[in-house]
């Protein structure tokens, strides 16, 4: 949710106001109504796998191969079709096309800002592939580590997710009461007077995924692997260095994502959302 707050507050201000009646002609039709705006949007991607929905599990990574044994590579490429990376631009071509209903709009605008937020997390984008894993460790979520001194253990995946136990603000209940969303602002705050002078021009206006996906990719093999083999307990050091790591992609992924919906819901017409907000309170008791 981080990562789509800080894009609002960087986008125009119509457009904010798009994205809430998209986010809210979705948390009717449902009925999803932990999403009733654009900041509460983004987790319904992880919303619809908790009920058993896994027909979009495979585009939130990219099985970029990583091979950190010598001896060992794959005779052909583990790399999905359709994956983070493909799907970004697929989603913004359905956002803006004119034929596209309420419906597909709510819900390719969730999912991008959604799989905005996954390319930026190293190991969504990396899978190490090694004699010990020659099936690969699904980006850290085949090790686990320990995080402190008594022992307490989580996959490595979700390490990196949790932004290295940083307050992520996704495992707060929604729909978010005034109290945490004061606490998620204040923590984008922190985002933004610690990380945002480190932010080059350059790289907040690099759209291009792949290019983004290398990014990330680099980041897993220089910085989530190396100290984090499976059974390991963290170092100081690596946790420090994982909690600005992840702290500082959440800013970029925000103001990317912002650069991106500032041009794509241009084109977006509200009479579609209208329409369907129209219809489906027509069909639901609000």
């Amino acid at each position: 949710m981080a990562v789509a707050l800080i894009a609002q507050r960087h986008m125009d201000a119509s457009l904010v106001e798009k994205g809430n009646l998209a986010a809210k002609v979705l948390s009717l039709s449902g009925p999803y109504p932990r999403s009733p705006d654009m900041v509460q949007l983004g987790p319904w991607a992880d919303d619809i796998k908790t009920v058993g929905l896994q027909t979009l599990s495979t585009w939130h990574f990219i099985t970029t191969p990583y091979y950190p044994d010598k001896n060992f590579t794959l005779e052909f490429s583990p790399v999905q079709t359709v994956n983070v990376a493909s799907v970004i631009p697929m989603l913004q071509s359905a956002l803006q096309n004119a034929a596209s209903n309420s419906e597909i709009i709510a819900q390719s605008l969730a999912l991008l800002i959604h799989f905005v937020g996954d390319i930026h997390q190293p190991l969504h984008n990396a899978n190490m592939f090694s004699n010990q894993y020659p099936e690969s460790d699904l980006g850290g979520n085949a090790q686990t580590i320990a995080i402190d001194s008594t022992g307490t253990k989580m996959l490595l995946h979700a390490y990196w997710d949790s932004m290295a136990e940083g307050k992520a603000g996704e495992d707060k209940s929604r729909p978010l009461s005034k109290d945490d969303y004061k606490d998620l602002n204040e923590f984008v705050d922190y985002l933004e007077a610690t990380y945002a002078s480190t932010l080059k021009d350059a790289e907040k206006n690099l759209l291009n995924t792949t290019r983004i996906s290398g990014e990330s990719y680099d980041l897993a093999v220089k910085h989530a692997y190396p100290g984090a083999e499976n059974g390991a307990t963290l170092s100081a050091e690596y946790k420090t260095n994982a909690k600005s790591i992840t702290e500082r992609q959440v800013l970029l992924a925000g103001y990317r994502l912002a650069k991106m919906l500032n041009t794509t819901l241009k084109s977006v017409s509200t009479t579609a959302p209208l329409n369907g907000r129209k219809e489906v309170e027509a069909k639901v008791p609000t």
